[in-house]
Order: C-alpha cells, then structure tokens, then sequence
C-alpha cells in the first residue's frame, strides 16, 4: 500500500488513524469493568445521546457503530466521527459535567453497557490505564474535529470526498484481486459520505463519478472498489484545489 502526505503529516496506515472519522479502539480497556454496567440494545437509527443534553453517565459501546454528529436548527447534519467497538461515549460531557455537544446516534445496532457517572469516575481513579484510553479517546475526537474544520475551510468538494476514501481506505479496505484493487469495507450511502464530508448529496454523486472518470474508482451498489490507490492518494493530497 502506498505511503502517501495527508493533512496534518499523516503517511501510513497508522497515522491515518489521526485524521479519520472512524474512530477504532486499538485496545478495549474496559472488557474487566463490563460487569459493573448495565447492558443494553439500541436499535438502528436510535438517538443514544441528544445534542445539549446533559448525561448521567458513558455508554461502553461492545458492538456497532455510532456516530457523533452536529444537528443545525433547521435540521441540516454534520457527522464528526463514527466510533466503532470498544470506544466510550459520552465521556466528555461526564467528566467535565456540562451538556454534549453532538447528538450520538446509532448507525446499526447496538450493544452497549452503561455505567453511571458515580461509577464511571471511580473507574478513573483506580486505574491509569483507563485514565489513558479515555484521554486516548477524547484525542482522537477532538482531532477528527479539527481535520474537518480545516477541510471544510481550505479544500473543495472532490478533494474531500478524494480525502474520505482514501483515509477509509487505509482502515476498512480488502484486496480484492492480483491487480491491486481493494473493496471499501464500510457501508456508506451517498447522503452518508455528504454528512461527513459537508456536501450534499449531489455534490458527492458528482464528485464520485469525477473520480470514477479519473479511474481511481469504481462505483458500485453502496459499495466503492479503489482501482488506483496512489492516483486517489494524490487528488486528496493538502494544497491540490480543484
């Protein structure tokens, strides 16, 4: 797989954990703590946590996938992170006790298992290694931020949707065949790519078919297959307006 500049400095696998939306626990710190939770099942689409409702604890998310995202008054949606198993939500507004700032829904079902917040902080107390997965977890959300803010800021619509796939490339993609295509392992509409990347859904049929004609990719039925990994690489790469 190709090294390549992303925003930030970012040049391997690796590192593109520190500019994506998809936020994955490298480590589930929490596993030991499970029983001291209540578990429970949200179905797809539920609304976990609203936004500018304060919390009375985390949500330990053990299988699914969420995401945080802005709600405007008029209704219009911007998705700031995906959070897959093993992750926290919620942890910030508990911890510093004020209201969450994103409304966390579920993508598909969910599996999760509550602790209040009494018991949450006492967690904290006895063991630096959650101390460390938290402040971890909190990072990495306040990074994805900051990359879209700067996206949003200095780069058009292709060079972000370019920016996307190339990023969930590195984290949710499967060779396919011996020419080197890979299979973007991530169940993404068009609407959702437009709420992550800040377009609407013309626009990112728009930019997708630019980059089909470019061969970068091929568009299938809710499914993205990467034909030339280090052409896509360069049309996301900082600095490259079009």
């Amino acid at each position: 797989m190709p090294r390549h500049a992303g925003p930030g400095g970012c040049r391997s696998r690796d590192d593109a954990e520190c500019l994506s939306p998809l936020i994955v626990a490298d480590q589930d710190r929490w596993l030991p703590y499970l029983h001291l939770a209540t578990p429970r099942i949200f179905p797809r689409g539920h609304t976990i946590i609203q936004q500018g409702a304060f919390v009375s604890g985390v949500y330990h998310l053990t299988h699914g996938r969420v995401q945080y995202a802005i709600l405007s008054p008029d209704g219009r949606l911007k998705v700031v992170a995906l959070l897959e198993p093993g992750n926290v939500i919620g942890d910030g507004p508990t911890i510093i006790g004020r209201p969450c700032a994103f409304t966390v829904t579920a993508v598909t079902e969910c599996e999760v298992h509550f602790f209040p917040a009494k018991v949450f902080h006492e967690i904290l107390e006895n063991d630096p290694a959650i101390i460390k997965s938290v402040c971890h977890s909190l990072a990495r959300k306040l990074r994805a931020l900051a990359s879209q803010v700067s996206e949003l800021t200095f780069l058009d619509a292709r060079t972000r949707v370019a920016r996307l796939i190339d990023t969930f490339s590195s984290q949710r993609a499967v060779m396919v065949d011996d020419r080197g295509h890979m299979l973007l392992d991530l169940d993404l509409t068009h609407t959702d790519i437009g709420h992550i990347t800040g377009n609407d859904r013309v626009t990112v049929t728009k930019a997708l078919g630019d980059l089909e004609d470019l061969g970068c990719i091929e568009i299938g039925k809710r499914s993205i297959r990467i034909r030339d990994r280090t052409s896509l690489a360069r049309l996301a790469a900082p600095g490259r307006l079009y």
